[in-house]
């Protein structure tokens, strides 16, 4: 017979908090586990990847004077995989601030400075213009570049006249959606309310981004924390089975370890680690 003490939920709120810390977050102690973990995938979320992504412009794209050789330059980190988060909103180190243009229509906006920030030296300056563009693993979508006006429905028709492929999945059939100005946007935003959008031709999008709670979470924020949850308890009924099949006696006392993306059960007084392989 055997014993097994585990929390591997507990486990990894303490890795979220780790991954804070390592990441240069300025964070209170969480209350609670979910705390963390909300914080840390709020951050996560957030943050663009370092990672090589092809430059698409859009037909609207146009560069201010002034501009030139700074856009030039921030394209060329884009393209060759440099880390962008120096050129991110200035709240970007912030794990509790929420990013509604990101929450709701999944688009990224960029500084377009030089020099360093003097308020934080790990942020560029701050400029008025911003590069606004929506990133996936492996593309970058430039609609334009704007001042600070971060409810342009003008953002999201861009993205359908130029690359509508890219955002066909989002595409509601059969339910119309609103002709929302940007007073209408800031309003639902500040509310925290969902809402369709509709192009000029009359196609109707659901945010990319997934929207947000009425919390001002983020969806996709909170059915990440959902699935850590189910995860955890599925690790430890794992961990059940694999001491029961192989006729453990003792007592121990797991945590769960997370390592470059790989999941381990470790109970330090005997030794004995599990690996877990889990499906892509």
């Amino acid at each position: 017979m055997f014993t097994a003490i585990m929390d591997f939920f507990a486990d990894y709120g303490q890795e979220a908090q780790r991954w804070l810390d390592g990441a240069g977050y300025r964070v209170r102690p969480p209350e609670t586990v979910e705390d963390a973990i909300v914080k840390y995938l709020n951050a996560a979320k957030r943050r663009i990847s370092a990672r090589p992504r092809t430059v698409l412009l859009s037909n609207e794209f146009q560069i201010p004077l002034g501009y030139e050789q700074s856009v030039k330059e921030l394209l060329r980190k884009i393209e060759e995989g440099e880390d962008l988060v120096p050129h991110q909103s200035r709240f970007i180190f912030q794990s509790e601030k929420q990013d509604a243009l990101l929450n709701d229509w999944d688009i990224h906006h960029l500084h377009l400075g030089n020099g360093v920030d003097p308020k934080d030296h790990r942020l560029i300056e701050g400029t008025k213009h911003l590069l606004f563009a929506r990133l996936t693993e492996d593309t970058a979508y430039c609609i334009n570049i704007a001042v600070h006006v971060f409810t342009l429905p003008h953002m999201v028709e861009v993205l359908h006249l130029n690359w509508p492929e890219s955002i066909a999945r989002f595409r509601v059939y059969g339910v119309p959606g609103e002709n929302l100005s940007e007073c209408d946007i800031k309003a639902l935003r500040g509310a925290n309310c969902n809402a369709l959008i509709s192009m000029s031709d009359g196609t109707t999008y659901w945010g990319m981004g997934g929207g947000y709670m009425s919390s001002g979470t983020s969806t996709e924020v909170m059915s990440g924390l959902v699935q850590i949850k189910r995860l955890c308890r599925n690790l430890e009924s794992s961990v059940r089975d694999h001491l029961n099949k192989t006729n453990a006696v003792g007592n121990f006392k797991f945590n769960l370890r997370i390592q470059d993306g790989h999941f381990f059960a470790e109970d330090r007084s005997s030794g004995l680690t599990i690996a877990f392989l889990l499906e892509e």
